[in-house]
């Protein structure tokens, strides 16, 4: 039951405090004394959507707080489903502030308007004359069966089972939804792994298809100057190893003559071979940077793979 109602600055009222006692309580009064207003004002800590002008001083906010004792209403488990302390002695309260923003507290923690219409349409029912409104409500329907049953023994051991069986399908659910949420993980994995093993590429591997694609993508400049190399060292009709072939040759004849000319003419004979091999390995590169449209189109696909996964990772 009802056991308090407070109001602060709203429509007609600076403030008022109403005590109710046990039994029946009656508001009376003619038209336009403000019967309609303090159910108005009930009506916000009911859940009711509030009016923002109905603030009698537009620079204070309005507050609605009232008191309702549940020693014949069992909502123990609202109050544990929603997180909510519980008392047999619950406050609501209903704030609209100077800019207009509303705020609702259930035993002064904040709630969203739907669990507080929720919680305050289990404790009052606000009709005019010939409705029946509640009759059509499941709940308002459970509550009298209930009370028709009068077995609160058998009224508590069902609602624990229920209250279990509601715990274990939440539970249920979201072990549905976690599995789901797993598998969608696992098939991204896997196109994942799947994309790694479509390129397969080591660090080696990949730094020779890089040194492969630069030499495939210049072969024309590189051809070009490897045969300007082979004409100026070995040939042209005047090229590097024939003139130090020459030179070596001189120095042999004067070798016996002077032992630091022997010596020259040995170091030239090394310098010689080593530019011989030079020019043979320059040759062996002709071969190598044939041009081949195929194989730089290849290397080039799977270079943008890589790439593209390396970007994407």
């Amino acid at each position: 039951m009802i056991k308090s109602l407070s109001i602060q600055n709203y429509a007609l009222i600076d403030k008022i405090e109403i005590e109710f006692h046990h039994g029946f309580s009656v508001i009376t009064g003619e038209t336009g004394a403000g019967k309609s207003i303090l159910l108005g004002a009930l009506g916000l800590i009911l859940g009711n959507r509030a009016d923002l002008n109905i603030r009698k001083d537009k620079s204070k906010k309005c507050v609605v707080e009232g008191e309702f004792l549940l020693d014949k209403i069992d909502l123990e488990h609202f109050f544990s489903e929603n997180d909510l302390d519980y008392d047999q002695m619950v406050i609501l309260r209903r704030e609209i502030n100077s800019s207009g923003k509303s705020r609702a507290f259930i035993n002064d923690t904040p709630v969203n308007l739907n669990l507080l219409k929720e919680l305050g349409e289990q404790l009052v029912n606000i009709h005019s004359q010939h409705q029946t409104l509640n009759l059509g409500k499941f709940e308002f329907q459970l509550n009298v069966l209930d009370a028709f049953i009068n077995n609160p023994v058998l009224l508590e051991e069902y609602q624990n089972m229920y209250r279990a069986f509601r715990k274990a399908e939440k539970k249920l659910q979201y072990l549905i939804s976690r599995n789901q949420r797993l598998k969608t993980d696992e098939d991204y994995i896997r196109f994942q792994l799947s994309e790694f093993e479509s390129v397969k590429l080591e660090k080696q591997a990949f730094e020779h298809l890089v040194d492969r694609e630069q030499l495939l993508s210049h072969s024309e400049e590189i051809a070009s100057g490897i045969m300007q190399c082979r004409e100026l060292l070995d040939e042209g009709d005047t090229n590097a190893v024939q003139l130090l072939r020459e030179v070596v040759h001189v120095m042999n004849k004067l070798s016996g003559y002077h032992t630091p000319i022997k010596s020259l003419a040995e170091r030239l004979e090394s310098v010689e071979i080593e530019l011989s091999d030079i020019s043979s390995e320059i040759a062996a590169l002709s071969n190598e940077t044939e041009f081949n449209p195929g194989e730089l189109a290849e290397i080039k696909n799977k270079l943008d793979k890589y790439y593209h996964l390396q970007q994407k990772h």
